[in-house]
């Protein structure tokens, strides 16, 4: 029973979070395609439990070091 509500109150809080933070990543995004030229999301295949694949996508971000 505490496993399901668990859940639940995870999946409700990710989503939350997600929907509140869309228009900063659609703004984050829209400045790195324009400064890199490149797409903004980076995708990659990840090792998670018992090694079992699976796809992860993330903002590119790279930082201009200067010297």
């Amino acid at each position: 029973y505490r496993r399901r509500v668990k859940r639940k109150f995870d999946v409700a809080g990710a989503s939350l979070g997600m929907y509140l933070n869309l228009p900063i990543l659609g703004v984050v995004a829209v400045l790195v395609r324009t400064r890199t030229g490149s797409p903004a999301l980076l995708r990659q295949q990840r090792p998670g439990l018992n090694s079992r694949l699976f796809k992860l996508a993330k903002i590119r971000m790279l930082l201009e070091i200067c010297d």
